[in-house]
């Protein structure tokens, strides 16, 4: 089972190693590994050329910053590029992989395996692990077997293809959007708990904990989330930190989004189908409050 992975990367001269030796230090290699560095400013791109002249399996992408393409879709059309790049080569999963993340040797090997034993799995990766105030790294809190970080989710090939890929999104959950297209159209989705993945610099890390979380609100509402699901959601962040606030922010966030009408991102048949997943697991919380299902 070949696989190959593209990353999008900018100003990532501190962090970019993480995901470098990570690789190159698996005992199951890449065929081809496209990093794009999306109009960095720092070091970043001397950092890949010189790991691009130490590996026949990766290629180096500068792309000029784009007035057109900000924010988190530049993202996504970064990554689209390096897709670009992979017309040729045959292989069978594609995996992404943000420039901020390390895990051992052996996970692309154990994720392969995964994809073996589950003809139906269309994406795959481990759990994340983020630092405490402490600079512990503890699992995140919102961690989901039923769900994969966009920072190292993995596709089956088909299952990439027939959902067109990776969708631009001006609030991001480029990621999360792809789970739901995946599942609507039949994969099963999955992430486990037993392969770690660091994570060195959160979202909220780079952003700010407001912005993160309001930001995290409006897109639960242009992804089809429901109002009845999004307050249960709220409750359930309630411990989360910043205890309380987090989650009223990020309440305020759908509710703007809600009253100002922004656009839905998700087909009206995408939508129908997001809610009654939403309802399913609402109820098997109720049956088992303590599975990880919602």
């Amino acid at each position: 089972m070949d696989y190959v992975l593209i990353s999008a990367v900018r100003n990532e001269e501190k962090l970019i190693h993480y995901p470098m030796e990570s690789v190159l230090s698996q005992t199951c290699m890449p065929i081809k590994w496209v990093v794009v560095s999306d109009g960095s400013t720092d070091e970043t791109d001397k950092i890949l050329r010189q790991y691009e002249n130490r590996s026949d399996f990766i290629q180096f992408l500068r792309l000029d910053a784009s007035i057109e393409n900000k924010g988190f879709a530049s993202k996504v059309f970064a990554l689209r590029k390096a897709y670009e790049m992979l017309k040729k080569v045959d292989y069978d999963f594609i995996g992404i992989l943000d420039a901020d993340v390390s895990f051992n040797s052996r996970y692309y090997e154990n994720i392969l395996t995964e994809f073996g034993k589950n003809k139906k799995l269309g994406i795959s990766g481990g759990y994340v692990y983020e630092p405490d105030h402490k600079g512990i790294y503890r699992s995140r809190s919102h961690n989901r077997i039923r769900s994969v970080a966009g920072a190292v989710q993995m596709f089956r090939k088909e299952c990439y293809d027939l959902i067109g890929g990776l969708q631009p999104i001006i609030y991001g959950g480029e990621d999360t959007y792809a789970e739901m297209l995946a599942r609507a159209n039949g994969w099963e989705v999955r992430a486990f708990p037993e392969y770690n993945v660091f994570h060195h610099k959160p979202g909220y890390l780079k952003r700010g904990v407001w912005n993160e979380r309001f930001r995290e609100g409006r897109l639960d509402y242009v992804l089809g989330t429901s109002a009845i699901y999004e307050f249960l959601k709220f409750i359930r962040r309630i411990p989360e930190s910043p205890f309380l606030l987090g989650a009223f922010v990020r309440m305020i966030g759908y509710l703007e989004a809600l009253i100002t009408c922004k656009d839905k991102i998700p087909p009206p048949e995408i939508i129908r189908y997001i809610q009654k997943e939403q309802l399913n697991n609402l109820r098997n919380a109720v049956r088992n409050p303590n599975r990880e299902c919602w």
